[in-house]
């Protein structure tokens, strides 16, 4: 039997990654990775024995040690982050996407299919070595060529293609409010059938792992509250139980959240309003970015109405938020989750394939295909270029510090070579070096300190940057400012000195990182006398006294 050449479409989400072909059915076919859906959470683990697991065997393994799981590895491409203690963002996108490749020759349904390509999104905001690192990626995992669209491109592409004539008259603004950055395209109507687009990048508004991470925070602390224990970790269970919460919310009042904490079942009720102030400041920013836009367009291209498509913008609050806020018509789109897949097919008549690694590294063909023609319904004629400095705005410390709070090292990095200062400070007094250890994201901090961060300026209550990282799971940022120089020795305001405190709370992790300083002290006392090893040993920290006792004998 002669194979259908096809070739295969994949949005490559943060939380989720969906893959579709063309089989002339008059609507793509969407292969199912995962077990029961078509997509598949774009996660994995790493088992003791080396071996990469993705998707839901992942999350279930990640239940029972996080410490091997990984979760939005999209985020960390282009940069040298090591995931799971030894892969780099792209080694785990390549192993992700031969498992794709290898469900999708597997599927039952198409096995009169052969992929020749793949045409894979990604946010608008991807400078070129990230997108490098995705096409790389698929030409190692197996793909003969490979494709690179923005993905808030592609949806505008499915919408217009599928609405037609009935979209609009003018100009559309489509919102992608995924597990990523917000985005935004200008879809401007340039014929009957026609469509052209440019894409801006929201740097200083959460996307929804972000939001997931902050309601579980929220959430952990009214489980505080009750006497019930810390902040909540944002595990597996509990961000699959946060995303339930959420969508029930935008259908209800209320809600009841429930997890498993320290063995005991623990419930926390949930009210919309008290939700929806966690979301506020997201979205005015969004609403501000539009109407900046609006203002910006000219007459003939200004915006009719917003689309809202990715995982937030089901939240009732959302869209009526950006409805009152613009005065602009606002709807979402439900058939959102497949709608980046969809218009990346649409788009594949109009961008170049990449056939080799050698054609990766060529600017001219990765680096910019940001503006293009969006549908295939486009009639022929030859469009103006784009004007793309819509989204050429001036750095300020408040993107600095809205960049850390999301984690986005990348933008952190392009912020300061804007010429943001690291150690400018917020109303609160605080610089951007403590926000990044509040957040516990030893990335941004790596960046801050490589800018000339001062690592020894106290925060308002007088604690030192290396006071505030003295916790187990913060050695990562501890090391870094040990090896910026931050003073291993400097008591807290209590005489306590980080390695004597380090010691008494049992944090064997910051007992070893302080211990490795050159110009440590381990056996400098607290106020009242009491050295590191002998405050380990009266609170029985048996690893810690160890530690600290081969040190002072020269064995360590």
């Amino acid at each position: 039997m002669t194979k259908k050449e096809v070739t295969l479409a994949i949005d490559f989400g943060t939380s989720k990654t969906l893959a579709a072909a063309d089989v002339n059915t008059g609507r793509p076919y969407f292969f199912r990775l995962g077990r029961y859906d078509a997509p598949i959470p774009s996660t994995a683990f790493l088992c003791e024995d080396g071996q990469l697991v993705f998707g839901e065997d992942a999350d279930e393994m990640g239940l029972e040690n996080p410490a091997s799981y990984c979760r939005a590895f999209k985020s960390h491409l282009g940069s040298n982050k090591c995931l799971l203690g030894q892969y780099k963002a792209c080694d785990l996108l390549r192993e992700f996407l031969k498992k794709i490749l290898a469900r999708v020759k597997e599927d039952e349904n198409q096995e009169a299919v052969e992929i020749t390509g793949a045409v894979l999104t990604c946010p608008a905001r991807f400078q070129a070595a990230q997108k490098e690192e995705l096409s790389a990626a698929a030409l190692s995992a197996g793909f003969p060529r490979v494709m690179i669209v923005p993905e808030v491109e592609a949806a505008g592409a499915a919408y217009c293609c599928y609405s037609g004539a009935k979209a609009f008259n003018t100009s559309a603004l489509v919102v992608n409010w995924g597990g990523g950055t917000p985005e935004i395209a200008h879809v401007v109507r340039s014929s009957a059938e026609g469509y052209l687009t440019r894409s801006v990048h929201l740097g200083n508004a959460a996307g929804g792992e972000a939001i997931d991470e902050k309601l579980a925070s929220y959430v952990g602390e009214l489980i505080k509250a009750q006497g019930a224990g810390g902040v909540l970790s944002p595990a597996t269970a509990v961000l699959a139980g946060v995303r339930e919460m959420k969508r029930r919310l935008s259908a209800a009042e209320a809600c009841v959240f429930r997890v498993v904490k320290n063995g005991v079942l623990t419930a926390a009720d949930i009210n919309r309003a008290d939700f929806e102030k966690l979301l506020t400041r997201d979205v005015e920013r969004i609403a501000s970015a539009i109407q900046d836009i609006d203002k910006q367009a000219d007459a003939k291209e200004k915006p009719e109405m917003v689309l809202l498509i990715g995982s937030s913008p089901v939240l009732t609050y959302i869209s009526s938020q950006l409805a009152g806020g613009i005065g602009l018509k606002t709807r979402t789109w439900a058939s959102f989750p497949e709608a980046a897949a969809e218009g990346a097919l649409m788009l594949v008549p109009y961008r170049k394939w990449q056939s080799s690694l050698a054609e990766v590294s060529k600017d001219d063909e990765v680096s910019d295909i940001a503006n293009t023609i969006l549908s295939t319904l486009f009639v022929g004629e030859e469009l103006p270029p784009v004007n793309s400095a819509v989204n050429s705005v001036e750095a300020t410390p408040a993107m600095l510090f809205d960049a850390v709070e999301r984690k986005d090292a990348q933008s952190v990095e392009a912020i300061l070579r804007g010429g943001v200062s690291p150690d400018c400070t917020d109303d609160n007094g605080r610089t951007p070096l403590f926000l990044a250890l509040e957040v516990n994201d030893a990335a941004c901090l790596k960046a801050l300190i490589d800018a000339g961060a001062d690592v020894h300026k106290l925060d308002s209550s007088g604690r030192s940057p290396l006071q505030s990282a003295l916790r187990e799971t913060m050695v990562p940022c501890l090391k870094l400012l040990i090896a910026a120089g931050a003073d291993v020795n400097k008591p807290n305001d209590n005489g306590w000195p980080p390695l004597w405190y380090a010691a008494y709370k049992g944090y064997a992790g910051c007992v070893k990182a302080l211990l490795a300083a050159p110009t440590i002290q381990p056996d400098k006392p607290n106020g009242y006398g009491s050295t590191p090893i002998r405050v380990a040993e009266r609170y029985r920290h048996t690893e810690c006294a160890e530690l600290i006792r081969a040190k002072l004998e020269g064995r360590g």
